[in-house]
This record gives C-alpha cells, structure tokens and sequence, in this order.
C-alpha cells in the first residue's frame, strides 16, 4: 500500500467535498475519516507535500461543519475534523516544568535540580507508564511500543458483510453499499 495519496485521489476528494449534493459530501466525509482511522500516514505525509491541498480539504471541512444545511453532514464534518486533529498530533505530548527555585528546566523523572541541586515535584506529572517496562506511554496507546505489551484490548470493529466497510453499530443499512445491515 501506498503511503501517498494520488493527484487523482486529491482531485475527487475536493471535487466531493464541493460537491452539491449532500450524500456524496456525506460519503467522502466517511471515507476521509476511515482513511485517517486506517492510515494515519497518508494524511500526514499530504499535510507535509502538498500544504495547499491539505489546506483546501482542511478548509472545505470546516465550511461543512459550520454552514452546511444538513445537520448530519455537520456532525459528520466535525467527527472528520476531530479525526484528522488527532492523526496530526504528535505521539507523546510531555510536559516542560520549571524548578519553582532557580528557573532551571527540569525532566520527568529527575528527583533533583541539574542547577540548584533542590528536589523537584516531579510527581504532578499525569503521564501514564507502562507496567512491563515502565517505560513513558500515551493512555491511547493499545501497546507499548517500547515492549510490545498489551496495554489495553482493541474495540472490535463491524463490517458489512456485503461491501467488507467498517460500519457502526447503530446503523440499520450500509451508507456505502445500501446493503441491510440490521432487520428491524
């Protein structure tokens, strides 16, 4: 699998986004946030080759999720948004602290001041650490990646037995293939 997203995948997503009538934005929107589910990268590696691009679906989106008449494109739009925050974050966010004595910046884990030789309060911090290897950990992360371990179990996800496309539970009929996922 490609890891960039072709000019003629660039192309048909704006054109959707732009598009008038409603189920095709709904459906790109869909499609936009399964991609950042499944391939965070790809949407990563267009906000760091084709800024304008990225900036342009970015921009469509935000339009979407504030002045769109259907309020379930609206919601849709601001789930893709939230979706595609998060698949831009870095990894692990730690925090900088100070020593309250001397200004000296001082590192998680670190009992005393480099500087001033004062203990620090180290113990504010709210960062996760691995069991197995204690190791610094994200309290999304399902594992490790310093030791492999299985830090939390994944969400099993539905599909559609039709088309095989992630769906949610709540969903009675496939919004990608019209095929009836649930009997009323």
């Amino acid at each position: 699998m490609s890891t960039f997203i072709s000019n003629e995948e660039k192309r048909k997503i704006l054109m959707s986004l732009r598009s008038a009538v409603p189920a095709t934005r709904f459906l790109i929107l869909k499609k936009l946030a399964d991609l950042v589910e499944i391939e965070p990268e790809k949407i990563q590696a267009l906000s760091s080759q084709d800024r304008y691009t990225f900036s342009d679906i970015l921009n469509s989106i935000t339009q979407m999720k504030e002045h769109d008449m259907d309020e379930v494109i609206r919601r849709e739009a601001s789930i893709t948004l939230e979706k595609i925050k998060e698949a831009m974050e870095p990894k692990l966010v730690i925090p900088i602290t100070k020593c309250e004595f001397c200004g000296s910046l001082i590192d998680i884990g670190w009992n005393f001041c480099p500087k001033c030789s004062r203990e620090t309060k180290t113990s504010s911090f709210s960062i996760a650490k691995c069991p197995e290897c204690d190791n610094y950990i994200k309290e999304s992360w399902f594992y490790c990646t310093h030791c492999k371990y299985q830090l939390k179990t994944e969400k099993t996800v539905k599909k559609c037995d039709n088309c095989k496309r992630n769906v949610e539970e709540s969903w009675m009929i496939c919004p990608y293939c019209g095929f009836k996922i649930k009997d009323v």
